[in-house]
């Protein structure tokens, strides 16, 4: 800290990392030691829902009388330590020009939280960590990092006590860590567990640790195949059946439909996938039937009250909730479930007959709408609410006669069907299979994917007689995500006209 001048801090963190609480523990320590201090906060949505950047700025009581006008957010240039929950919120402080190498102290964790472009990737969409560390390195004073998820994880407290510890440690304020101490003391929630954190914060700080990335490892390890007869039968036909190339999806394909429904729904997604295998070769490296195993696993194991139901009743759930949380064991704490089912997901629920009826009669659509608007809670940490959806789970053994299951399926054979017509034309192929990425989400946004869908599909013949026909069709799955309205996707069909045909 310089005499006389005011004490800038950012904190750049994402929603659950507890940058809110570090915020306030900064200010009440800077309070107690004689300081004035300020504490604001921006939400935003730069990197992924939830983010959010605090900022703090502090000023010694003893060299004025009266508060100084605090700033509202940080200037560029002006900042003299950044804090950051996760390297990608680090690098944006960067890209903002927030951390100066002339004055900025950066604290950050090394971990790192996946952006939305990287998640969405056809392919394993992962970035090298190390490229934003080195830029964070050379734009900093003084840089400290290390994978502080990891560290809170080990010491069973929030990621705010690593980042306060670390802070501490760095010598960056003029605070003895007495002082910070007693700030966590005074929280009075999870003392024991913060304070141990805050510990292994400060000694890192202290010795100003850079804990550098490595490149993106191995996607971890999959839970393992039930062990009855049934599903190891299954895992012994597909390592015996499918090619090394494709054999991991697969298996990852048959595990989700076992865990979505049974044995018998895997055996049919290993049948759907064969149709396509019997019309590739390893010549093409067998990518047509990777990429069909992994949009036909997704599609076949949508989201529908059943599975949604399953998911929040689950004991992998609430063991997250625990831990994600730091709830103790003596600690009483409570679940609500909000939901807002909309008519259309009540009527795929039904049998297929009655389904399709009542989903066509806008007097019972009408009458649903009005029972369900506003949606409605559930409390999930009581009986009787979790009862309610353990029994809606329990009812998949309806799912296969169900009009939304039904649907789903025709969807899914007319889509498996025009792929396969298309395979001597692989690239072609490729891009039809593509078109599935269209249909996911729910509520409007899978209404809108599977008009998109249908209308792109409507135009399938015409673009196999194109020479750029994968292009083209590239174009308009682009152009269908483009926006909301469905403008792109309209303008892109307007014209269809071939210059060149397809040999």
């Amino acid at each position: 800290m310089t005499p006389g001048r005011i004490t800038t801090i950012a904190i750049n963190a994402m929603g659950g990392h507890g940058g809110g609480v570090l915020a306030n523990w900064i200010a009440e320590t800077a309070e107690r030691e004689g300081h004035f201090a300020q504490v604001t906060s921006v939400p935003g949505f730069a990197q992924r829902s939830g983010a959010t950047i605090y900022y703090v700025e502090l000023f010694p009581k003893a060299q004025s009388e009266a508060a100084p006008v605090f700033a509202l957010m940080a200037v560029p240039g002006d900042v003299d330590i950044v804090i950051a929950s996760e390297l990608a919120e680090a690098g944006r402080a960067v890209l903002r020009g927030i951390v100066t190498p002339d004055r900025t102290t950066l604290i950050a964790s090394s971990h790192r939280e996946y952006t939305t472009d990287e998640k969405l990737s056809r392919f394993d969409g992962r970035r090298d960590s190390s490229v934003v560390f080195d830029r964070c390195e050379r734009a900093a004073r003084k840089f400290v990092a290390f994978d502080m998820r990891e560290a809170a994880s080990q010491s069973g407290c929030l990621l705010s006590a690593i980042l306060f510890g670390s802070l501490a440690g760095s010598a960056a304020l003029p605070f003895p860590r007495a002082a910070f101490e007693e700030t966590i003391r005074r929280g009075g929630t999870a003392v024991p567990q913060n304070l141990k954190g805050f510990a292994l914060g400060y000694e890192r700080g202290l010795s100003g640790t850079m804990a550098r990335p490595g490149p993106p490892s191995p996607r971890s390890e999959r839970k393992a195949f039930p062990s009855s007869s049934e599903a190891l039968e299954l895992l012994q036909e597909i390592r015996k059946g499918f090619p090394d190339s494709v054999r991991s999806v697969i298996e990852l394909g048959a595990l989700r439909m076992i865990d979505y429904q049974d044995s018998a729904y895997a055996r049919q997604y290993l049948e759907r996938v064969r149709t396509v295998l019997v019309r590739d070769s390893a010549t093409h490296g067998y990518v047509l039937t990777q990429e069909v195993a992994r949009l036909l696993a997704l599609r076949m194991a949508h989201e529908d009250i059943i599975r949604v139901a399953d998911i929040k009743t689950s004991r992998r759930r609430f063991e997250e909730i625990v831990r994600d949380n730091r709830i103790d064991g003596s600690a009483l704490w409570d679940v609500s479930e909000f939901l807002a089912p909309r008519p259309a997901e009540l009527f795929d629920l039904l049998p297929d007959r009655l389904g399709r009826r009542l989903s066509a009669s806008p007097g019972a659509r009408r009458l649903l709408e009005r029972v369900l608007s506003g949606g409605f809670t559930i409390r999930t940490s009581r009986l009787p609410g979790f009862l309610t959806l353990y029994l809606i789970a329990r009812l998949r053994w309806l799912r296969p006669q169900s009009f939304g299951h039904m649907a789903q399926s025709r969807l899914i054979d007319e889509w498996l069907e025009t792929v396969v017509a298309s395979a001597e034309r692989y690239e072609f192929a490729l891009a039809i299979a593509d078109l599935l990425t269209l249909i996911r989400g729910y509520g409007s946004t899978l209404e809108r994917g599977r008009r998109s869908y249908d209308q792109i599909m409507q135009k399938i013949e015409v673009l196999k007689g194109c020479a750029d026909g994968p292009d083209r069709l590239a174009r308009l799955i682009e152009a269908a995500l483009a926006d909301e309205d469905g403008e792109a996707l309209r303008g892109a069909l307007t014209d269809m006209s071939c210059e060149e045909k397809a040999a």
